[in-house]
């Protein structure tokens, strides 16, 4: 089984979202980096450069054996974070888990469902 990335993610929204380095000539090549939510869900215009989430998000789709093995990580991952967690829990308290084991879950639940 292969590790899923971690990022450390600073901030939310679209503030995250950088334009891609300098065309040549000095002007911008008019590219934003794709969000995470736009890679999972098919909704990102283009993606210009290829990345460690891009490549992910392909072999979960491409490999069956290899997403099993990915989503059994991400809920061991899931696990151990609720295990630390009261039962009477508001529902309300923050959790951190890496960003990779959310993709992992996020495209399960978006692209492998009945």
């Amino acid at each position: 089984m292969v590790d899923p990335p971690q990022v450390e993610v600073v901030g939310c929204g679209n503030e995250d979202r950088a334009p891609v380095e300098s065309a040549v000539g000095g002007g911008t090549s008019g590219f934003t980096l794709p969000t995470l939510w736009e890679l999972i869900t098919d909704t990102a215009e283009e993606v210009p450069i290829r990345s460690a989430m891009t490549q992910l998000l392909d072999q979960l789709e491409e490999s069956p054996r290899f997403r099993r093995g990915q989503i059994a990580g991400a809920l061991t991952d899931l696990q151990r974070v609720l295990e630390e967690i009261s039962h009477d829990s508001t529902g309300n308290e923050p959790v951190s888990i890496p960003v990779g084991t959310v993709v992992i879950l996020a495209h399960c639940l978006l692209r492998h469902q009945p």
